[in-house]
């Protein structure tokens, strides 16, 4: 006898601890599963390149601010919109070839001898499932947080901090980022024009229309 059973009865008693054990394994494994999918549920919005995905950039001379646009933006941005919280993924860019101040031999002095199109001819903003900072929602849905990505310009890459905007549409989101960068974190000469040159903080806008993939 082993605590009342008779010695036979011990191993099959193992027997069916152990399956017990397997079956309460699988199951918890199958929750855990569920709980997940649950928690996440990814969702992929790209642009659709049209006008309306543009980048924004305001530099500033001694006598005042000029602006300029590329467009159209490029790109997809990932993330669950029941769980921001959860982090975003995606990837934007835009040609350089296609900077346009308004001013066709300035654009020409600025694509060739201070941005260099002919090496560096797209600059590239990564999200890496970016968890948001300074998350606030706001009636109508709109969606308001901080996030840092990884800005690829002229051959150099940086972590960039951006202050982005997601307002539900019926078709999907319109997003707005925002961010600075220096000229001189990316190996840029700061631009003369006109014996003018521009100052080193440079501040960026990019306009985008999100829909649903596929």
């Amino acid at each position: 006898m082993t605590g009342g059973l008779p010695l036979h009865s011990v191993p099959a008693l193992r027997r069916r601890v152990r399956r017990a054990l397997c079956v309460l394994a699988v199951g918890l494994v199958l929750w855990l599963g569920t709980v997940g999918l649950e928690a996440y549920v990814p969702q992929t919005f790209v642009t659709n390149g049209t006008a309306s995905q543009v980048a924004r950039f305001m530099a500033h001379y001694s006598t005042g601010p000029v602006e300029g646009r590329i467009q159209p933006v490029e790109g997809s941005l990932t993330f669950d919109p029941a769980r921001l919280d959860s982090g975003l993924t995606g990837t934007f860019s835009v040609d350089v070839h296609n900077l346009d101040t308004g001013l066709g031999l300035r654009d020409r002095a600025l694509r060739n001898d201070y941005l260099e199109t002919h090496l560096y001819d797209r600059a590239e903003f990564v999200f890496h499932r970016a968890a948001p900072r300074n998350w606030e929602e706001e009636d109508g849905g709109v969606i308001r947080f901080d996030l840092d990505g990884e800005l690829t310009f002229h051959g150099v890459t940086r972590t960039e901090s951006v202050a982005a905007t997601l307002t539900p549409t019926e078709a999907g989101y319109s997003g707005v980022i925002r961010f600075d960068i220096l000229l001189s974190d990316y190996d840029i000469e700061p631009p003369t024009w006109l014996f003018l040159t521009v100052r080193d903080l440079v501040q960026i806008t990019v306009l985008l229309t999100l829909t649903p993939q596929g």
